[in-house]
């Protein structure tokens, strides 16, 4: 399996496959992605070439268009290492058609310069959280089990979810609960997180839970604190600041007939992606939305995936290159 040489701030890696080798279970070893077969069939008219995954996660997407695919070769990006050693292992057996990169997917660009390679055949970004990193109490993800305010997908740099709630005010992190997790009371959640945090009342994730649980309505199959804890993450990790990225520069690194594929799980990352894919398709010569509606997950699969109920599926191509497409004129 090869490694991206580091440029800028990509980060090779090199010590995946020791860390989670034979005979060690994955930590990932739960997690069932979503919406593979549509995957696929959104990826079967792509060319040969490199499959760009952004979020790589333990590797099930990935694996599942290797093997479909022989001519792709991966480039996997995850800004969790835990992610990166499980898929170093689950995507052992296809050697050097794999290189994983402990970066975000906003590191694109650069990622592409160090690989020598500009252009991409097919582009995955699940934007969901793995069952892994929601169930480890230590990552700071989950409502049931106490851990500490983190909820950094990387665990090695940036702010803590503490670190965070230090530096704001109260109408900024109500507008950032409204925002990202369509936080009903937005304004009086914030006031009282930052109260009870000032006061040293609320130091693990279920006094965050406890906190403002008893100030939201009760939905079925969802706990109440479930959107204020999703809007906290998408802030603390800057996941929306990314997406705009990738939004901004991945249609121009595709090949022609090469596709653009995104999965989100809740109704700001999709709000954000079908406005983002429409205008890019507003360029008719060059680009065309291959679905009009998103492509949910049948009711089989929702049934044995409960984690697939939210997921939505939207897939933008490239037609043609910007000399063919002023050639067209």
């Amino acid at each position: 399996m090869s490694s991206a040489p580091p440029e800028g701030d990509v980060r090779s890696l090199k010590s995946s496959s020791e860390r989670s080798g034979p005979g060690t279970a994955s930590p990932f070893a739960g997690h069932r992605p979503v919406l593979v077969a549509e995957i696929l069939d959104a990826f079967a008219p792509c060319p040969d070439g490199l499959l760009v995954d952004g979020t790589v996660g333990g590797g099930g997407h990935a694996r599942a268009l290797l093997e479909g695919r022989p001519g792709f070769r991966l480039l996997g990006f995850d800004r969790d290492p835990d992610a990166l050693a499980a898929a170093a292992a689950n995507l052992s057996p296809f050697g050097d058609r794999v290189t994983l990169c402990h970066a975000s997917f906003a590191e694109l660009p650069s990622a592409l310069r160090a690989q020598g390679e500009p252009r991409i055949a097919a582009l995955l970004c699940d934007l969901g959280v793995s069952s892994h990193q929601l169930d480890t109490p230590e990552r700071g993800f989950s409502l049931q089990r106490e851990g500490p305010l983190d909820m950094r997908l990387d665990p090695t740099s940036g702010k803590t979810l503490a670190e965070s709630l230090a530096d704001v005010d109260e109408a900024a992190l109500a507008q950032i609960l409204e925002d990202w997790g369509d936080v009903p009371r937005a304004r009086r959640v914030a006031h009282t997180i930052l109260r009870r945090f000032g006061e040293g009342r609320l130091r693990t994730t279920i006094d965050l839970a406890t906190a403002v649980s008893g100030l939201l309505p009760r939905r079925a199959h969802v706990a109440p604190a479930t959107p204020v804890f999703q809007a906290l993450r998408i802030w603390v990790n800057d996941e929306l600041g990314a997406l705009k990225s990738l939004l901004d520069v991945g249609p121009g690194h595709l090949m022609p007939g090469g596709r653009l594929a995104f999965l989100t799980f809740h109704s700001g990352e999709d709000r954000l992606v079908k406005h983002g894919l429409r205008h890019i398709a507003e360029d008719r010569e060059r680009f065309k939305l291959v679905t009009r509606r998103s492509v949910t997950a049948t009711e089989e699969e929702r049934h044995d995936n409960p984690r697939s109920r939210s997921a939505r599926l939207r897939v933008l191509e490239r037609i043609r290159d910007d000399a063919e497409a002023d050639e067209g004129r």
